[in-house]
C-alpha cells in the first residue's frame, strides 16, 4: 500500500486532483465523495485515511 506522497511521486507529471477527476468521470453520478475516496484508494492502492486527509473538504 502506497502513501499519497508515493502516489504523487509516481504520477509526478499529473496533479492528483486530475487523477480524482478522471476517476469521477468513470463512476456513476450517484457516488458520494466518500464512495469516490474508497474507489480512489482501491484503484491506486493507497490508505483510505490518507485519501480522506488529502481530499478533505471536496464534498
Amino acid at each position: 500500500m502506497k502513501t499519497m506522497k508515493e502516489l504523487a511521486n509516481k504520477y509526478y507529471y499529473i496533479d492528483l486532483y486530475d487523477l480524482w477527476d478522471n476517476l469521477c468521470n468513470d463512476l456513476p453520478l450517484y457516488y458520494t465523495a466518500e464512495d469516490i475516496m474508497e474507489e480512489f484508494a482501491k484503484k491506486y492502492d493507497v490508505d483510505i485515511n490518507e485519501v480522506r486527509e488529502y481530499f478533505e473538504g471536496m464534498e
